[in-house]
């Protein structure tokens, strides 16, 4: 579950890096994230923070470093995150 939140860390910053919401006619991120209700702005700034200075590698296996993950029940998870990679994927 914690590689599926990196996942839709790394495509939310994508997003936010190229703009890509503004594709949909949205002014930013969040009006973007808040008119899809894909998850909440305050959650989808800490899986950006997360991606920014957590690499990958250093994750879950690294127990000698704690961090809090963002508490999302699953399967809004996976809702998040299969919406947003499919139309990440469809552009």
């Amino acid at each position: 579950m914690v590689e599926s939140f990196y996942d839709i860390g790394v495509a939310l910053t994508e997003i936010a890096r190229a703009k890509l919401y503004a594709a949909d006619g949205h002014a930013s991120l969040e009006a973007y994230l808040d008119a899809e209700k894909l998850l909440s702005p305050s959650q989808a700034r800490k899986l950006i923070d997360i991606v920014k200075n957590i690499p990958r590698e250093r994750g879950p296996r690294d127990r000698s470093r704690r961090y809090s993950t963002p508490r999302l029940a699953s399967h809004e998870a996976q809702a998040a995150r299969s919406k947003i990679v499919s139309r990440w994927n469809a552009r």
